[in-house]
């Protein structure tokens, strides 16, 4: 804190760049200035963060004046203490050039054991003590926060990395190279790929075989975005050379090879090819549960089925926590599985979501969409 500390001498809320650590190991590198009127009204908004409490100073007479609109929403406490501090335009905001924290983010890891956690950790304090926070920079990938940026830009398109970098800021502090925010030539080269792919343009190369698995990081929720990738995807190559090119990557990591079999099952279901789908992925077995309702949702069978589940779980969902948090993806799962007449592979995942919650009103629900 140190750092940000400093810079509090001459602006009311200080940030740092994100860097976020994956399941994998991988760190992830995201940046926005918010400084940039736009990009502060957006934050204000809750619609581009990429600022988190760990790598954020304010002072405290700022704390004080903004109230406390994040304690009438306790699910949202870090949002809503980001918008606060945003929307006064006499809060003046300044981003220092090195990142302060490794972000290790909870809601990826609800599932992890004591023991997993405690390992991961253990592995982090042995890297970080022969590591700088220039070179985890360095080596980081950005892939996964560009792609976020792409979609939190609604009412916004961007051509090219020519168009993309200066709306969020980057080079920022061009002029001052101890604090200098900047991408490196293969960074670049990655976030100029992911921004083809949004845009729908045929990218079909190496370094996307490369980036895949990056790009399907969970980094900041326990939900994939396989599906949203999976689109720009098919919408750029078409279906079969989509399938060619996910057949293609070779992940170095077990946790890549999962994303990398759950998204080919995926599309080979939209392909119609169920026998192959099955044999690539036993569904009762082999994957969480909240990754299998992206698989089994696809085709518009989510639209529905989530309108049909949200209304008549959300109340007892209100009173769960921890692993309840995944009663969504189980309920959606099996509702999916009973509309699709696989019932040996539903009451699977119902014996799941009892073992979670044994309520009576989550059993009574389950029963009734077995019928």
């Amino acid at each position: 804190m140190e750092k940000l500390g400093r810079a509090l001498d001459n602006c009311e809320v200080a940030y740092s760049p994100t860097l976020s650590a994956s399941i994998s190991g991988t760190v992830h590198l995201g940046f926005v200035d918010y400084m940039i009127p736009d990009n502060r009204e957006r934050l204000t908004r809750g619609e581009l963060r990429l600022v988190f409490d760990t790598s954020l100073a304010h002072r405290r007479s700022t704390y004080f004046d903004v109230g406390d609109p994040w304690a009438h929403d306790t699910d949202k406490v870090v949002a809503n203490l980001m918008s606060a501090l945003s929307s006064p335009g006499n809060v003046r905001w300044h981003a220092v050039g090195t990142p302060t924290a490794l972000s290790i983010h909870g809601a990826t890891r609800r599932r992890f054991t004591p023991a997993q956690r405690r390992a991961e950790l253990e592995d982090w304090t042995i890297r970080l003590a022969s590591s700088t926070p220039e070179s985890l920079v360095e080596a980081a990938r950005v892939e996964w926060y560009v792609m976020r940026c792409l979609t939190k830009f609604r009412d916004r398109s961007f051509a090219g990395i020519d168009d993309f970098l200066p709306a969020i800021g980057i080079p920022a502090h061009a002029d001052d190279p101890e604090q200098a925010i900047d991408f490196t030539d293969d960074q670049c080269h990655a976030a100029s790929i992911t921004i083809d792919l949004h845009n729908k343009k045929a990218v079909r190369s190496e370094r996307l075989i490369e980036m895949l698995p990056y790009l399907l990081d969970p980094i900041l929720g326990s939900t994939l975005h396989i599906s949203q990738i999976e689109t720009d995807l098919v919408e750029s190559l078409g279906l079969p050379e989509t399938l060619d090119l996910v057949g293609s990557v070779r992940a170095t990591h077990p946790y890549y090879n999962e994303l990398q079999k759950l998204m080919k099952s995926s599309l080979l279901r939209k392909s119609g090819r169920h026998d192959e789908t099955r044999q690539s992925l036993d569904i009762r077995h082999d994957a969480p549960v909240y990754f299998q309702a992206e698989i089994y949702t696809a085709d518009g069978v989510a639209a529905e089925a989530l309108k049909q589940t949200n209304d008549a779980i959300d109340s007892a969902l209100k009173a769960l926590s921890g692993d309840g948090s995944y009663l969504p993806a189980h309920l959606l799962l099996i509702r999916c599985l009973a509309r699709n007449k696989d019932f040996p592979a539903a009451k699977s995942a119902a014996e799941a979501v009892f073992a979670l919650s044994p309520k009576s009103d989550i059993v009574d629900y389950v029963k009734r969409i077995l019928g």
